[in-house]
């Protein structure tokens, strides 16, 4: 898309941001069956990736 212009290069960069974080569904569903050991810090790294996210996103919003 960025060849044939039809994205800016500061939107691009943001965008792919967001689709390389590892907090995803799989991800979630695999830390969650590991064990009740894993399983037991899954709240913790859920909140600590949505407030990742979140700084990310205002991060994002600032630069452009």
């Amino acid at each position: 898309m960025r060849k044939a212009g039809q994205i800016s290069a500061e939107l691009f960069n943001a965008s792919a941001g967001f689709l390389i974080f590892p907090f995803d569904l799989p991800g979630v569903a695999v830390l969650i069956s590991a064990g009740p050991r894993i399983a037991a810090v899954c709240n913790p790294t859920a909140l600590g990736a949505c407030i990742g996210i979140a700084v990310r996103t205002v991060g994002h919003i600032l630069a452009v």
